[in-house]
């Protein structure tokens, strides 16, 4: 294989994304590696989104516009799966953008090799802000973001082994991705940011009332796949009794005895201690404590976040 006989789609997620989507899809189109499709996927936006991307149609004739029903990202992308006809994916959500290099990059080590999935490192866009997320396995673990959006898939990974994104429910990447990792043998970490994430800093506080049962719903699917304990239980702590937890202290839409009784059901589901080595040495120190004091005095680990959360900084 060479670049001469690549098949790259890139799947362009959206859904009211007008104020972002023409920068979003002028990175796609920036390439320094061309992509043989690009299949923009709209979820029934109300705004401007479809009539923005449709400018660029009348110049790219690469690009596929598809609209469908909103039931949710899951949808879209299993829907952009389907469309592609081309022997690797990425996506990329509507409101991000990409690196000039991000194709090159990614596909660079799939060429004559034996792995069938690339991933980088992500620039996270908070209020302005760039900060750099680390995934080198080395450093972190792996499993810690199961985004969908900094990493080229063999589309065959997806469509031989019956993985599909759930539909009508966020955090659909965290039931999906891990299954992904867990099928192919052979990975690449390159080691560059090269995926833009924008962060809305107000989609948690107005959202997560519905984002925190839908984690429940991931959580059951992973249990109902037999994936690998170890991979399941670390998710459970590190994305449930940690990330799930302190996002509805954050919010500030639950009662303590919601937060303390959802805390208790996830807990249920590790089959470990969640003070394992097995755990911990992939959880940071911050991230330790946290653990270590909402199970031991939760009211009181709430009453200290909020007295953060109500502070100026």
């Amino acid at each position: 294989m060479s670049y001469m006989d690549r098949t790259i789609s890139v799947i362009v997620i959206t859904y009211n994304n007008e104020n972002f989507i023409e920068k979003c899809l002028n990175s796609v189109f920036s390439q320094t590696l061309h992509a043989d499709e690009v299949i923009l996927v709209d979820s029934n936006s109300v705004d401007n989104s479809l009539q923005k991307a449709m400018q660029f149609k009348n110049i790219f004739k690469n690009l596929r516009l598809c609209k469908t029903v909103n039931t949710g990202p899951g949808n879209a992308r299993n829907l952009g799966i389907k469309l592609s006809q081309s022997e690797y994916i990425c996506f990329i959500d509507g409101d991000d953008h990409l690196h000039p290099d991000y194709l090159k990059d990614l596909f660079t080590p799939l060429i004559n090799s034996i792995y069938d999935l690339s991933y980088c490192d992500i620039f996270i866009n908070k209020a302005g802000i760039l900060s750099i997320e680390n995934h080198n396995p080395k450093a972190t673990f792996l499993f810690k973001n199961a985004s969908s959006c900094n990493k080229m898939f063999k589309k065959s990974l997806f469509t031989k082994n019956s993985i599909w994104f759930p539909e009508y429910i966020w955090y659909e990447d965290l039931a999906t991705i891990p299954q992904i990792l867990l099928s192919t043998k052979y990975s690449v970490y390159v080691p560059k940011a090269l995926y833009y994430y924008f962060m809305n800093s107000n989609s948690i506080t107005k959202t997560f009332s519905r984002k925190a049962s839908d984690m429940l719903i991931v959580f059951d699917i992973l249990s109902k796949n037999n994936l690998n304990p170890k991979i399941t239980n670390f998710i459970y702590v590190y994305h449930g009794l940690i990330g799930t937890t302190y996002r509805m202290i954050k919010s500030k839409q639950f009662s303590s005895t919601e937060i303390i009784t959802t805390f208790n059901d996830i807990k249920k589901l590790v089959t470990c201690n969640v003070f394992s080595r097995e755990i911990t040495v992939n959880l940071s120190f911050t991230y330790l404590c946290f653990l270590f004091s909402f199970s031991t005095i939760p009211k009181t680990t709430m009453k200290i976040l909020n007295l953060f959360s109500n502070a100026s900084y």
